[in-house]
Formats: structure tokens, sequence, C-alpha cells
């Protein structure tokens, strides 16, 4: 698994301080004698998933109307944070290691779902909210842990499992639809183009920018890497239009609304985030420049997709099929 070998042991020794550091008194959770974390044994500590899900949230929920029976099998869920992009993110990694670890019983947060309900329809994946009644007790190891056993492990925040989800690529996509009325709504809008082909490109700008240098040492994409990746599908295809979805349409607008075959999506009347990831899935192929928005606009649209070089990652490009990287 990406991100637990070989720190796998390590990552679930933290997800336990940090659950115990919510629900059991400070007194107690310094206090070595009452917890104690052993590499080949669970810890015995009864922690309610009711308790969990508020640590995952950072908020506490009703009682649910309907419960569930206690799961049998180790629950795997994941700590909820980030805007649209960054919580499909959580739900297709815990979606994909579901599918991938048939010992694991995969449980989303609730607030994942708040946030994902008005975007996707049918999601089969069930709330923490259903089994908060269940107590569990936290696995050190979940390579290792017992195929019966009754604990838990959390993925930490932002642990995206890029590796599975590419896997369960096909799956995915069918689990992933979005709502019949964004649908509807996008492809009406490409139909008053007529027969083109669409591609859409997401360029993020304003809050990346100190991201990006922060934890890159680097900078935006330049203006000329969309015009080297509209090249490329000109090259490739006639009748393109390409579509612009930005969080700075003013400066896409500036930069590239002399051109003929481009139109700036939220210049004149502003989109939605849903609205604007129903259009990106609605085109044929993409470009994006980073961010996990963009991504999976990209990967909806399943056409080709032309991605940002920014860390010299060549993973998506190799496992991905039509995915190519760009300087």
């Amino acid at each position: 698994m990406q991100f637990w070998i070989p720190r796998c042991v390590l990552l679930s020794i933290i997800s336990l301080i940090i659950v115990l550091m919510y629900t059991v008194p400070i007194e107690n959770f310094l206090n070595t004698s009452h917890v104690t974390v052993e590499l080949n044994s669970p810890p015995s500590l009864s922690i309610t998933y009711q308790q969990l899900q508020a640590n995952l949230c950072g908020k506490t929920y009703s009682p649910a109307n309907v419960s569930d029976s206690c799961p049998n099998r180790t629950v795997i869920t994941m700590f909820s944070g980030g805007r649209t992009g960054n919580q499909i993110w959580e739900y297709a990694s815990i979606f994909a290691l579901g599918k991938d670890k048939p010992h694991l019983q995969p449980y989303v947060p609730q607030c994942i779902l708040d946030t994902l309900k008005d975007l996707l329809d049918g999601l089969t994946l069930k709330s923490l909210q259903n089994i908060a009644h269940c107590s569990f007790t936290l696995q050190d190891n979940w390579e290792t842990c017992p195929e019966q056993s009754q604990g838990v492990l959390v993925v930490p925040q932002y642990h995206f499992q890029k590796k599975e989800v590419v896997k369960w690529a096909d799956d995915i996509q069918r689990e992933l639809n979005l709502r019949k009325p964004l649908k509807d709504k996008a492809n009406n809008f490409l139909k008053t183009f007529g027969n083109k082909t669409f591609i859409s490109i997401h360029v993020r700008r304003t809050d990346y920018e100190n991201y990006i240098k922060r934890k890159y040492n680097g900078i935006l994409a330049s203006k000329q890497f969309y015009i080297n990746a509209m090249n490329y599908y000109r090259d490739k295809f006639k009748n393109c239009l390409f579509l612009f979805i930005s969080d700075d349409p003013t400066w896409c607008f500036k930069n590239y609304s002399y051109l003929k075959d481009v139109y700036i999506v939220g210049y004149t009347k502003k989109t939605t985030a849903f609205e604007d990831l129903a259009l990106m899935s609605a085109c044929n192929h993409s470009i994006f420049d980073y961010g996990t928005f963009g991504w999976w606009g990209a990967f909806l649209a399943n056409g080709e997709v032309v991605y940002y070089n920014i860390t010299q990652n060549l993973y998506f490009q190799q496992v991905l099929p039509h995915w190519i990287m760009m300087n």
C-alpha cells in the first residue's frame, strides 16, 4: 500500500493517539499505564464510532434513525479534509481499499457524504453514522489484522490511495455518478456550440501560488503551458473548442479570450464547483495543471489528458492510458 509501507505501524499508532486525545480524559491519556500499544496485538480500549466520527469530521452528529448491525470485519475509514476534489479522493480511496482488501469493511464519515450528496448519485459506501452505536479497538497493522477482527483503521488526512484508485478505476468511474440535473445542464450547454471536440482546461491559481512555492519551491504554470497543451489537441483533432474553467477566470480572459477556439467559463456568469466538475466530465478531453479538482474533472471525462509537470511524477502517465505529462 502506497503510504503504509514501510510506515504502516507508525501511522496506525498516530491515528490511535489522535483518536484517544479526543475520547479519553487527558490525564488518562498521558498515563502510559492506561494506554499500551504493542505491535503484535491491538489496543483494548473501547471507543464508539460516534466518537470516532466526531474526531474525523470535527463535529458531532445526532444518532441515526436506522442502525446497522455492528461490523464483523476490520473497518477502514479516513479523515475528512479539504474541498470537493479532496473529498472525492477520500471517498474513492476508501472505496478502492474495500475492493482491494476483502477483510476490510469500508465506511465513510458522514461529513464526506454530506459534501458529495448533491454532486454524486447512488453512492454505495455506508456512513459511520450507521454504526455510531458500535464500539471498536484500533488495529495496529492493517496488513496483518485478522479477517474477523472488529477494529478500525483510519487513513491519515490527505493520504490518497493513488495505486488502488487507479487499479479499480473502472469501478470508481461507475461509482462516481454525477447527479442527472448537473449532467443535463452541462450537456445542454455544450450543445449550444454545435459539433465540436470539447476540451476542458482547468486553471488553478489563487490559493496555489503560495502552496507551490512552499511545498515545491516552484511557481504557477506559465501561460505557455496552456498554449502548448492546446496545440497538442489542435494537431490531433479538428474543430476543437477549449473551455477554460478556473478560480481566476479574469486571468484566463486576459490571456486567452483573443483565441477563436476558446471560451472562458464563469467570466460573465459565475458557476458553482459542482457545475464546473460536471462540465469538465462532459468534455471529450482534458487539460489541467495541478490540484485534485482538476484531476477528477479529467478522470471523469475519461478521454485524453494533458497535465502539468510539477514534480517529475510520471505515475499517472505510466498507469493511465492517454495521460500525458507536459512541461
